[in-house]
C-alpha cells in the first residue's frame, strides 16, 4: 500500500516533511518502506535534520546519566549504565528511561569503576573509563543514546611500543565541520603528546606540538565529576587541579586551529578552589569555585580582539549557614543554572532551584517527576542539554538496553553501592 502512493511523491517533499519530525518518529518510519529508509538514512538528510533541530525555537530535551556499579567485580550487573530523557518544556516530565549494557565496549572495568562522560555535542556522548583509571589505550566510545547506536574509536598508535602507564586527558566536541576527540597523553613528567580524532575519517592525527614543553600543566588525576574539559570555538579547555605543593590552578588550552598549547591563569580568588568548568552560552567557558565558608562563585572567560583574556565575575552565592552547601547540576538554557542546596551528610534531602546568572535571581525549579523513585532518593544525576540527532544512525554497534518505567525497580540485582555520574 505504502509503495503505491509513495512513488508519486518526489523525494524532496518527503525530506521537507521528515525534517520536521522528532527522531523517535523517524526511527519508526524507516521500517515503512525502502525509499523512506533511504531518505532518513542519507547523510545529507541527517545533517539537515540536525541543523533544523538546532535552529528550531522548540526547547531541547535534557539527558540525565548515571552509573550503577559495585566495588566488588565479582558482582557483575546486566545493565550498569542508565539514561533518563526529560522534556525540557516542563523541566520535570520524564519521557523515557533506559538501562544499557556497556560491557561489550569497556569490559569489566565499566562495572567496577563506572563510566565518565567527556563531552556531549549534537546528541552524541563521548564515553570512556573514569580519569583515575583512564589510559591512552583505554576504549573510547561515541554514543547516540536516542538512536541507541555508537562507534568505538580505533586505538591510538603506540609509537613508543610500551604500555601506557600514566593517565590521559580527553575532550570531545565539534570543530571545523567535524566531531573531534582530543587526547592529551603526558609522559616524562612535563612533556606530552596531543592526538586529535576526526569522526569523518575515523582516524587519529598526532599534533605538531608533539614534544612541546610549557611546564607541568597536565598532572595527576581528577577526583571530582564531571570531568572539567570543554571544546568551545576551536579550543579545548582543561581545568587543572592544584598540586599538593601549592602550585596555582590553571586552565590548559589546546588551540585546534593553530595546534598550540597555552595556559590561562584562573581568577585571583583567595580561599576558592575551582572544581568545575562549564560551557557558557555556546561561546566561552566558565569556572565554578567553592570556598570553605560555604560560598559558591562563577567566573566567565572573556577574550578580546587582540586575543587577550580576562575573567568576568558573574555571581557569588552564600550558604544559609556553615553546614549548607551548593552544587551546580548543569545549565538547562542560556544563562539558567540548576543548583542544588543541601546540608552536609544529608545530600538526599537536597532542594533544587533555578539560578538566572545574568539577573542574579532565583527561580522555581521542579525536579523531574518520578526521578526520586528511580534513583532511590539518592543525589540526582547531572542535567545535560541534548539536541536530538540521527548522527551515527548508520553505525552497527548497538549496546543492549532495556526500557524502564519511571518509578520502577532496576532491571538487575540491586548493588551494595551506587555511584551516580555528575556530568555535563
Amino acid at each position: 500500500m505504502a509503495s503505491s502512493w509513495n512513488q508519486h511523491i518526489p523525494e524532496h517533499l518527503w525530506c521537507s516533511i521528515f525534517i520536521l519530525l522528532p527522531v523517535k518518529c523517524l526511527l519508526l518510519l524507516r521500517s515503512v518502506c525502502k525509499s523512506w529508509n533511504q531518505v532518513i538514512s542519507d547523510h545529507s538528510f541527517i545533517e539537515s535534520h540536525l541543523a533544523h533541530n538546532k535552529a528550531s525555537s522548540n526547547p531541547n530535551k535534557y539527558l540525565l546519566l548515571w552509573n550503577q556499579r559495585d566495588p566488588n567485580p565479582a558482582l557483575d550487573h546486566d545493565f550498569p549504565y542508565l539514561t533518563t530523557l526529560v522534556d525540557s518544556k516542563t523541566y520535570s516530565h520524564v519521557l523515557e528511561s533506559h538501562a544499557h549494557d556497556m560491557r561489550s565496549m569497556f569490559g569489566k572495568d565499566s562495572a567496577e569503576h563506572g563510566l565518565e562522560n567527556y563531552g556531549i555535542c549534537d546528541g552524541l556522548v563521548c564515553l570512556s573509563l573514569p580519569q583515575k583509571v583512564l589510559k591512552a589505550d583505554s576504549p573510547i566510545f561515541l554514543w547516540n543514546p536516542v538512536v541507541k547506536k555508537g562507534k568505538k574509536l580505533p586505538p591510538i598508535e603506540n609509537e613508543e611500543k610500551r604500555p601506557y602507564v600514566d593517565t590521559c586527558y580527553l575532550c570531545f566536541g565539534y570543530h571545523g565541520g567535524d566531531y573531534k576527540v582530543i587526547n592529551v597523553v603526558p609522559y616524562l613528567n612535563t612533556l606530552y603528546h596531543v592526538y586529535v580524532y576526526s569522526l569523518s575519517t575515523d582516524q587519529w592525527k598526532k599534533s605538531r606540538i608533539a614534544k612541546n614543553n610549557i611546564g607541568s600543566i597536565f598532572y595527576g588525576e581528577y577526583t571530582i565529576r564531571p570531568f572539567p574539559a570543554r571544546l568551545v570555538n576551536g579550543c579545548a579547555y582543561f581545568l587543572q587541579y592544584p598540586k599538593k605543593n601549592g602550585i596555582d590552578q590553571v586552565v590548559a588550552v589546546f588551540d585546534l586551529r593553530h595546534e598550540i598549547m597555552r595556559q590561562i591563569d584562573l581568577p585571583d580568588a583567595d580561599g576558592y578552589l575551582f572544581v568545575k568548568l562549564e560551557e557558557y552560552c555556546e561561546k566561552t567557558v566558565a569556572v565554578m569555585g567553592k570556598s570553605l565558608g560555604s560560598y559558591m562563585v562563577m567566573w566567565v572567560l572573556r577574550t578580546g580582539n587582540d586575543h587577550s583574556v580576562s575573567w568576568d565575575k558573574k555571581f557569588t552565592i552564600e550558604a544559609e549557614n556553615s553546614s549548607s552547601h551548593f552544587s551546580d547540576m548543569g545549565f538547562i538554557s542560556m544563562g539558567k543554572l540548576v543548583l542544588k542546596r543541601f546540608v552536609k551528610r544529608k545530600p538526599f534531602l537536597a532542594k533544587y532551584f533555578l539560578y538566572d546568572v545574568e539577573n542574579e535571581s532565583e527561580l522555581e525549579y521542579t525536579a523531574p517527576m518520578g526521578l526520586s523513585d528511580v534513583v532511590k532518593n539518592r543525589a540526582s544525576p547531572r542535567i545535560n542539554g541534548l539536541t536530538e540527532s540521527l548522527v551515527l544512525l548508520n553505525e552497527t554497534t548497538t549496546p543492549a538496553c532495556t526500557k524502564m518505567q519511571p518509578g520502577s525497580s532496576y532491571p538487575y540485582k540491586k548493588p551494595r553501592t551506587q555511584d551516580y555520574m555528575c556530568m555535563v
